[in-house]
């Protein structure tokens, strides 16, 4: 039954990539994946971006705790199987480390290090790190606590400090700030130089616009980072695009450049985000403001209908002209 059940879920669920009107946009999408696995996005070398992501992604969000109990998890796995041959119970863990293993090596033959590639471990990661943890207790019940109490003690904090628990008990106190403090927590969201932690432009931005907006207008984002202006806004029917990478960057479909140009068109509002560098998504080093100038046509079409209206440190907002 369960087995039928899989069979009619995947049937109908392929029903709309058959509809006429969706297939060809899942082709377009599929067309520009090929065209994104083929791209380099880092002039860096292989031995030197490598260590790099890949000790930002252990040290940094999976933490350091974390890792030191995955590895403990491993050398545990193996000890036992050397000590006490095959262990049914343990079958789970030599798939999730084999899993483990050809996850981390797709990673490297795509060539794409940037750290949600590298969330398509975590599934076995936490399975060993479990293992690795009910190992490391199982050894310490062998100790006296109170004997080795000064050398567990500073281990156990050592753990805690540097696991999850510490980023917690950072963000915790944002929440609070959320529903007490609306200013200071747009605060905490705001830092120079990243190009998605603006949120007090981002405000600012969005009450300009909604101060002049008329019920009948569109916004148009042009960003990277910048897109919750549209919620800020008020904006319920935002762009077909996520972000100006499925316009701007390499390898897009010209079809999506086209619809931009569309929707440009239509809005009464644009906001182009002048700071958003971001090459691991757009495989070029172009801003959308820069990226947004060099297109001759985009470019030009707004200079002679839109006027510059209201700026700040990331964003410039343009204002469509009355005819």
């Amino acid at each position: 039954i369960a087995g039928l059940g899989t069979v009619v879920g995947c049937i109908a669920g392929m029903f709309p990539v058959f509809d006429p009107e969706t297939f060809p946009s899942y082709l377009e999408v599929l067309r520009f994946t090929i065209d994104y696995s083929k791209l380099n996005l880092t002039n860096q070398s292989l031995l030197h971006i490598l260590p790099e992501s890949t000790g930002t992604f252990f040290t940094d969000y999976y933490t350091i705790a974390f890792t030191v109990i995955l590895l403990s998890g491993v050398i545990f796995f193996f000890k036992n199987r050397m000590q006490h041959g095959k262990l049914q119970s343990e079958g789970l863990i030599f798939y999730s480390i084999f899993t483990a293993i050809l996850l981390f090596i797709s990673i490297i033959a795509e060539k794409k290090f940037l750290p949600y590639h590298f969330l398509r471990l975590y599934v076995p990661l936490a399975i060993i790190t479990s293992y690795g943890a009910k190992q490391f207790l199982q050894h310490f019940k062998s100790y006296s606590f109170k004997k080795n109490l000064p050398v567990l003690l500073p281990l156990i904090l050592c753990l805690l400090i540097l696991s999850p628990l510490a980023r917690y008990g950072n963000f915790v106190p944002m929440i609070a700030y959320f529903f007490s403090d609306t200013q200071k927590y747009d605060t905490l969201y705001e830092r120079p130089g990243l190009i998605s932690v603006n949120r007090v432009q981002q405000k600012e931005v969005a009450k300009f616009i909604k101060q002049h907006l008329r019920q009948d207008e569109i916004i148009h984002v042009m960003s990277i980072g910048g897109m919750p202006i549209y919620n800020f806004a008020g904006q319920l029917t935002a762009s077909k695009f996520g972000q100006s990478q499925f316009y701007f960057a390499k390898g897009i479909p010209e079809i999506w450049k086209k619809e931009m140009y569309n929707e440009v068109a239509r809005c009464s509002w644009l906001v182009i985000q002048k700071n958003d560098v971001f090459p691991g998504l757009n495989a070029h080093d172009r801003t959308s403001w820069e990226s947004f100038t060099m297109d001759a046509y985009l470019h030009q079409y707004v200079q002679e209908n839109f006027t510059e209206a209201y700026s700040t440190d990331d964003f410039i907002v343009f204002k469509k002209q009355n005819r």
